[in-house]
């Protein structure tokens, strides 16, 4: 593989802050005309048990996560240097979007200058904070903009000149905490926090052509304690939200039978089905009771199953709820997250919607050289997050490393798309 002397220096890094565990993901970016990523390597800890359905529960530990991650990655790719630096993608039960509008009028159409966009987006942050009082945004960025009759996309065209401008801004919000949260954790580890994303705005980055944008798209993202549900369109995000219930609560809702959780956990890997009528057989699964002396548990498949979809429909009761709501804007649903790994959960889907249904893929942009694992719907959010990062790290320069613990993201809402400061 031929790599790009200048990013080879400095791989970028993205953490995923998942339902319950943190994974990490070095990579090169390709030259700019190939476009794509090299892996380099990934690792997954959930040592210390500070992350509950993708929130942080103690920034303490969750200090020690960061830098523990981060060494067992370098160590995994052969990098003799420490991390110093990394972007984030992070979800979270709190989490959830709005769309504010905001509008300048002009005095004889003079070049659109960056003082405008930033009381734009003071304006935006303005009107949330008088309406939402008990959250704070997470992330801003501009779905569209307007220049009197003539509309752009996400970015404003440098020099354009005209005198009524608007634009609409996708907020991103979280409780008060969730932040703090973050911030503090980094605080506490060995590196730096350039940058965070939602891991929706990470996904739709992996997931979603031109053509997706264009006609819409909703991702459903299945984690092991929660599910996230994101409608996108033209650059907007319409409705995004969490239900906290995912692959965990399957497995627990299978270790009922007297099954310890390892074996329930591959039950539901090996033999999962979403629903009875994709079963061809039904033959009797015979596994160790998790209760010393009593005798194995005789499981049939189909009873397996009825567990499996019970817990199933209970998950996708608001999902489908927003997707129903949603049926005349989108034009496909992609399925994606480290417990979207369910037989036939495409084609149970499909049935429940009048819209297509298929797994979302982040294989355009991964070398030719990427082992097959990275291909794999867990590692979509971190693909998208080291996508967001290389556009990031084109405006901005990696930070110096730590000279102490304590560091804080210095990132303001605005530069995360655009030139200014």
């Amino acid at each position: 593989m031929k790599k790009d002397k200048k990013n080879t220096e400095v791989p970028l890094v993205a953490l995923d802050i998942g339902s319950s565990s943190l994974k990490a993901m070095a990579a090169y970016s390709l030259p700019e005309e190939d476009g794509r990523i090299h892996i380099l390597g990934a690792e997954q800890s959930s040592k210390f048990d500070c992350i509950s359905k993708g929130r942080i529960t103690n920034t303490t530990s969750a200090g020690y996560l960061v830098s523990e991650v981060l060494k067992l990655l370098a160590n995994r790719i052969g990098q003799t240097k420490p991390f110093t630096s990394t972007f984030v993608a992070m979800g979270g039960k709190s989490m959830g979007t709005v769309s504010i509008p905001a509008k300048r009028r002009l005095s004889f159409r003079p070049v659109i200058a960056s003082s405008v966009i930033n009381s734009m987006v003071e304006e935006c942050k303005a009107k949330f904070e008088q309406k939402y009082k008990d959250y704070s945004i997470l992330y801003v960025r501009p779905a569209y903009f307007q220049i009197d009759d003539e509309l752009f996309g996400a970015e404003l065209p440098l020099g354009k000149r005209g005198e009524n401008v608007q634009a609409m801004f996708t907020t991103f919000y979280g409780d008060n905490q969730m932040l703090p949260e973050v911030e503090n954790s980094f605080g506490r580890s060995t590196a730096e926090l350039e940058a965070f994303f939602p891991r929706p705005v990470a996904l739709v980055e992996a997931l979603a052509s031109e053509e997706d944008e264009k006609l819409g798209l909703a991702i459903l993202d299945f984690g092991a304690d929660t599910t996230t549900i994101s409608v996108y369109k033209n650059g907007e995000f319409l409705r995004s939200k969490t239900i906290l219930l995912g692959g965990k609560h399957i497995t627990s809702d299978i270790r009922q039978m007297h099954i310890s959780n390892t074996n329930a956990e591959a039950l539901k890997i090996r033999y999962g089905v979403a629903s009875e009528q994709f079963l061809k057989k039904n033959p009797t699964l015979v596994i160790p009771s998790s209760f010393e002396g009593e005798e194995d548990v005789r499981l049939p498949m189909a009873m397996l199953t009825e567990i499996i979809n019970s817990r199933l429909d209970e998950i996708l009761q608001e999902p489908l709820k927003i997707l129903q709501q949603y049926e005349d804007t989108i034009s496909v649903v992609y399925i994606t997250g480290g417990a979207s790994r369910l037989s036939n959960l495409v084609d149970y889907l499909g049935q429940l919607i009048n819209i297509p249904v298929m797994y979302g893929s982040h294989a355009d942009w991964l070398d030719d050289d990427t082992p097959d694992e990275f291909f794999a719907p867990e590692y979509s959010a971190m693909v998208g997050c080291l996508l967001l990062a290389r556009k990031f790290r084109k405006k901005h320069k990696a930070p110096e490393p730590k000279t102490q613990l304590g560091g804080k993201l210095k990132t303001t809402l605005l530069d995360l798309f655009t030139d200014q400061q």
